[in-house]
């Protein structure tokens, strides 16, 4: 699981991980936050589909089985969902590295 403190934003689904009844459908994946804009283009693209997990807050999924996983994709798609569970002071840190700048955040 990927949280900060006590809030999740995204879930890892693997070989390894616990049994979920639920999510015996969706093999290695990767279940994330996001948010409204970003669901809306995202319930367009048939690579992603509502999560088990929360699917009904908005949460998505990826399969990550595919051969053309494109994990550039996956970094922002992971970053986005930090952002909505990090505190102003977390969100501004990340800001100090090259290429995390965001504007509104």
């Amino acid at each position: 699981m990927f949280h900060v403190r006590r809030r999740r934003f995204a879930i890892f689904n693997g070989d390894e991980s616990p049994f979920r009844p639920r999510w015996k459908a969706f093999g290695r994946s990767i279940h994330f936050m996001t948010d409204s804009t970003q669901r809306t283009q995202l319930e367009a693209d048939n690579r992603f589909i509502a999560s088990p997990h929360h699917g009904f807050r908005g949460w998505m999924a990826l399969d990550l089985r595919a051969d053309d996983v494109d994990w550039s994709e996956v970094d922002e798609l992971l970053e986005s969902a930090y952002r909505q569970v990090a505190t102003k002071e977390l969100r501004a840190e990340l800001d100090q590295y090259p290429g995390h700048e965001q504007s509104g955040t």
